[in-house]
């Protein structure tokens, strides 16, 4: 799974580099599209993903997707990625681990991150003009 997963990863981050789909000015606005689509599909409240408590385990888990989604499909530092949420850069590395743990334990969960990052992905294609079926590797949407 780990070597599809690099594939994975490689054709993302040429499909971005090619179609530049998440500007540096744009950070903030993926961060909310994260946020939002994290707290939807798990219904979680944003309030208890930014708490500063540790809260239930589907409120670790989402804060924790959070931060994995924007590390990711943002490309950001550990130390960029944390302050959106604040959080410190152990914290974001952390809860990488844990994600990436997840998706190597869980083909399901494995799945189901793709579609989220390939939803987000659509929604910065469209704001750049660039169909979104372009935007996404062709594994993802098999």
């Amino acid at each position: 799974m780990a070597a599809t997963q690099q594939s994975i990863d490689e054709e993302n981050q040429f499909k971005r580099e090619k179609y530049n789909l998440i500007a540096a000015s744009d950070d903030h606005l993926l961060h909310l599209e994260i946020e939002r689509l994290v707290c939807q599909r798990l219904s979680v409240s944003l309030e208890h993903v930014h708490g500063l408590a540790r809260g239930a385990k589907r409120v670790v888990f989402a804060r924790h997707l959070v931060l994995y989604l924007l590390w990711t499909i943002g490309r950001l530092s550990l130390r960029r990625t944390g302050a959106m949420l604040g959080r410190d850069r152990r914290m974001v590395a952390y809860a990488i681990g844990r994600i990436e743990s997840e998706r190597e334990d869980n083909p399901a969960l494995d799945r189901t991150i793709d579609l989220m990052a390939a939803e987000v992905t659509c929604v910065f294609a469209a704001r750049r003009g660039v169909e979104p079926r372009q935007a996404i590797a062709p594994t993802v949407l098999q």
